[in-house]
């Protein structure tokens, strides 16, 4: 399960993660940066928080037993460097630098993070060296792929492809990607989206939204106007009438007739002639 949070309009970070769902007694944790900053990005893995600040910092907060954070802490190997964006889902995570660096933590699995086919991983965050020929903008980490947005608006990638989700020229397969792969869009991306096993580009459109926190508050489209219909009247069933059950009308057996039965006719014997001799 990957952890979710959100930032409030006064800057406090709001967490909600596996151990607050399944507690019964547990709720809704919230937290702050040191120093009043102010966060703007939030990376939720399944083991980690990563929040950009303001001023470009990243601060951390562990989740695992053994190593369970109280407060957020500074990323130190990176915090002389100066970040602009930052994401992360699952089990890895970059930043990008206001040059176009990026660097990456976390899981490399099926090449996701950059690091070849050899190296599982890194528990601190390194830059991603085969990016170097790419000055990035923005970077999009999926379950098992990754993208990331050119400053020519184009988009490379790296990972698993098992279902296209590298927008590569080929049919979909079990292979990995190893190296930055041009995906095969037409026109200029705008903003990219990448979930489990899944990407979605905008192309040659506005931006989702200006900056952070900005989505709801003040988007930079026009959301379609849908009327709201009226309530209906109050709906009262018309009044019963009163069915009368039609009387039975009552019916009397056919009398019947008395049948007398034809009176035999008296049938007289034929005299007999009275015959006389000759």
């Amino acid at each position: 399960m990957t952890n979710s949070a959100a930032i409030s309009e006064e800057g406090s970070i709001v967490m909600l993660n596996k151990s607050i769902v399944e507690s019964k007694n547990e709720i809704t944790k919230v937290y702050t940066l040191p120093d009043e900053e102010k966060p703007i990005y939030i990376a939720c893995l399944d083991d980690y928080y990563f929040v950009l600040s303001q001023s470009g910092k990243i601060y951390q907060f562990c989740l695992l037993s053994y190593s369970l954070s109280k407060s957020f802490k500074i990323v130190k190997e990176i915090h002389k460097r100066n970040f602009v964006y930052l994401t992360g889902s699952f089990k890895h995570a970059f930043a990008v630098t206001d040059t176009g660096r990026v660097y990456g933590f976390g899981s490399n699995d099926h090449g996701k993070l950059g690091l070849g086919r050899e190296q599982w991983g890194t528990d601190r965050f390194k830059r991603i060296k085969i990016l170097k020929d790419y000055k990035i903008k923005n970077a999009y980490a999926g379950s098992f792929h990754s993208l990331f947005k050119t400053e020519d608006d184009s988009i490379i990638g790296f990972g698993w492809n098992r279902y296209g989700e590298l927008f590569l020229d080929i049919n979909p397969n079990d292979d990995s990607v190893y190296e930055p792969t041009a995906a095969a869009i037409d026109g200029k991306a705008t903003y990219c989206t990448v979930g489990d096993s899944s990407t979605a580009i905008f192309v040659d459109c506005e931006v989702p939204y200006n900056s952070p926190n900005q989505i709801l508050r003040d988007p930079p489209f026009k959301m379609p106007i849908i009327p709201v219909p009226e309530p209906l009247e109050q709906f009262s069933a018309p009044p019963s009438e009163e069915v009368s059950t039609p009387q039975s009308e009552e019916v009397s057996a056919p009398q019947s007739e008395e049948v007398s039965a034809p009176q035999s006719e008296e049938v007289s014997a034929p005299q007999s002639e009275e015959v006389s001799a000759p």
